[in-house]
Formats: C-alpha cells, sequence, structure tokens
C-alpha cells in the first residue's frame, strides 16, 4: 500500500493488533514535509522501490492509520482539508483505486 502525506501532519501506522508499524508526518522520517509511505505486507520479499518512498513493513496485512493535523487561527476548516487530502489510493494493482473502502496489504486487494 502506498500512503501519501500532506506536509504539516501528525500520525501513525499501526498493524491490526496495534503494534507500530511507523509514525508519520511531524514525528515521521518526512519530519512533517509529506511525503509517500510504502507499506509493506508480512513476508514480502520483492523488490522495493529505491528513492521517493519511505518503506515501512507491517506485520499484519491491515494497517490503521491514525492521524490528525491542527486548527490553524481557531478555524478547523484547514485541518479538515488538510485531512482529506492524505491518499491511500497508491496501489498500482487497482484500476479504480479511488474508490473508497478497507484496504488490505496484502497483494494489494480490496479487503
Amino acid at each position: 500500500m502506498v500512503f501519501e502525506v500532506p506536509p504539516k501532519l501528525l500520525g501513525t501506522l499501526d498493524d491490526m493488533w496495534f503494534r507500530w508499524v511507523t509514525d508519520v508526518g511531524l514525528p515521521g522520517p518526512d519530519r512533517g514535509a509529506g511525503g509517500k509511505y510504502l507499506i509493506l505486507p508480512p513476508g514480502y520479499d520483492g523488490p522495493v522501490p529505491e528513492g521517493g518512498y519511505f518503506v515501512a513493513r507491517s506485520r499484519t496485512t491491515r494497517v490503521l492509520i491514525l492521524a490528525r493535523a491542527f486548527l490553524e487561527n481557531n478555524d478547523p476548516k484547514p485541518a479538515a482539508s488538510l485531512i482529506k487530502s492524505a491518499d491511500n489510493s497508491g496501489c498500482p494493482a487497482w484500476d479504480n483505486a479511488a474508490e473508497s473502502g478497507a484496504w488490505s496489504g496484502s497483494g494489494c486487494r480490496r479487503g
């Protein structure tokens, strides 16, 4: 799964047993600048692209995304817009990745 994080976000990705996979945003490797995270499923031993991704490995085939944004001048609209701009539709195996629903990290299938 590819998860694209916008700048100024704060969050973490956990596996389905709530075990830490990686931090995103301010505490993560992108340090609040935003970026693309490639989350690999358990046992994956195929090629991993070099450059352009922060790579993490999950111990389960599903990942829980926990994230938040901050108010700007006591206005929640920029924070809501920022959260909505996060994109987890980066699996090239799907023809129509814009559909909403559960995501599985196992073979990029819909859950």
